[in-house]
């Protein structure tokens, strides 16, 4: 499997499989970025 990486300052980073729209991208996140994450959920 190949992956495409895009990103700009304004979108951030992006990914997707060879082949796939631009629209169907998703949005790379790194782990602990979310308020909601909590070891005692």
């Amino acid at each position: 499997m190949q992956l495409v990486m895009a990103g700009n300052d304004n979108q951030g980073l992006r990914y997707g499989t060879i082949e796939t729209s631009e629209k169907y991208y998703l949005e790379w996140k790194e782990p602990g970025n979310n308020p909601f994450d909590s070891p005692l959920d």
